[in-house]
Order: structure tokens, then C-alpha cells, then sequence
């Protein structure tokens, strides 16, 4: 079962394990995205926090129909 609770901007947050570069797992906090498509973006400080590498740039559509630009790891 997944926990979690609804932030003050009425986002759905979630606990997640990462593995960071070392291979060991790390929990972060993280807002679930109701059109998950099994992909993993994170934070550029998350990314630097958890000793990994930058993967590519991705482009995603968001609700409102635009589109940005994220950075995505292995």
C-alpha cells in the first residue's frame, strides 16, 4: 500500500526509494503525477544530493497543454 498526504497546493505526496550513486537506497518525497508514465524526473538538486549523472533532456507536455523541458538520470 502507498501512504501518503495532499500538500497546501493540493498535490498527492508520496514517499519513494532511489538508489543513489553508492547504490544505496534514499527516500524522497515526491508528487505524484496522475498521467505516470513510468518514468522518473528529478530535482537538479536531488540529482547532485544523490551523487548522480544527468541522463538527457526530455520534453513533456503538462496540464495546461504546454510543454517543458526536463532533465532526466539513468
Amino acid at each position: 500500500m502507498i501512504v501518503g498526504h495532499v500538500n497546501a497546493d493540493f498535490e498527492i505526496v508520496i514517499r519513494v526509494d532511489v538508489f543513489d550513486s553508492a547504490g544505496q537506497t534514499q527516500g524522497i518525497e515526491a508528487i505524484l503525477d496522475t498521467g505516470f508514465n513510468g518514468a522518473l524526473t528529478l530535482p537538479a538538486s536531488t540529482i547532485t544530493q544523490l551523487g548522480l549523472s544527468l541522463r538527457t533532456h526530455l520534453k513533456a507536455r503538462v496540464m495546461d497543454g504546454g510543454r517543458v523541458e526536463i532533465e532526466a538520470v539513468p
